[in-house]
């Protein structure tokens, strides 16, 4: 397949890491080869095995259609609970009795985790790839989450600290996921569908964060 280029034109030929799209990086040994390539509507299957395990699956999609329920629905649920969390966490605090500088403080920290989370996720996503890191953007906002419950009911002199925290990994899973995001998308769209997907996966950050909010307010009314 002129996916993996010249190289891997047969069996038993020798396939480097890096001709491995993202999505499958493991720890790939000298042995690793080519075993058949095939076409299933319309997405690219490459059958690679290991000296030591069973053969894995390198899929390329060839449609927004087929990009939807491994791409574009995960990083709609994301965006949603990110921008849901936004717009209510801060008016939460206030009612805790916090004051706009503390509350102004926090997204201050929040915006932090960003900026802080882009270099070890990029380091992080070369070595395991965008599906394990994926799962680390997952478990970063489950923790911001609990360090928010957490926060609501210990002492005073706790409940920023932990509040801060929280919006600290909160910033950082936003970093990660969209990194890892963008590098799933790369790795496995084809070439000619990679435009149209990124443009989509816009507006689909787009659509998210605009009923992040509602839903918060609504959630948080109730």
């Amino acid at each position: 397949s002129s996916h993996f280029g010249p190289s891997c034109s047969g069996s038993g030929t020798e396939m480097s890491k890096a001709s491995i799209p993202y999505s499958l990086q493991l720890p790939f040994g000298r042995h690793n080869s080519l075993l058949a390539t095939s076409s299933r509507a319309g997405t690219e299957v490459a059958e690679v095995t290991m000296a030591d395990e069973s053969p894995l699956q390198v899929v390329e999609y060839r449609s927004l259609q087929e990009l939807a329920l491994p791409h574009f629905l995960p990083c709609f649920i994301s965006q949603v609970v990110r921008s849901l969390t936004v717009a209510v966490l801060p008016m939460h605090v206030l009612s805790l009795g916090y004051s706009y500088d503390d509350v102004g403080l926090l997204s201050t920290i929040a915006g932090v985790g960003i900026a802080l989370g882009n270099i070890p996720a990029g380091m992080l996503t070369t070595v395991c790839g965008p599906r394990f890191v994926l799962l680390v953007h997952c478990v970063l906002f489950t923790s911001s989450a609990a360090l928010s419950c957490a926060a609501s009911r210990v002492e005073a002199h706790l409940a920023l600290p932990c509040f801060a925290a929280s919006f600290l990994l909160l910033g950082t899973a936003e970093s990660v996921g969209l990194l890892a995001g963008n590098t799933f998308m790369g790795s496995t769209a084809h070439s000619s569908l990679r435009g149209r997907a990124g443009s989509t996966q816009g507006g689909v950050v787009r659509c998210a964060a605009s009923v992040g909010p509602l839903v918060g307010g609504m959630v948080a009314q109730a």
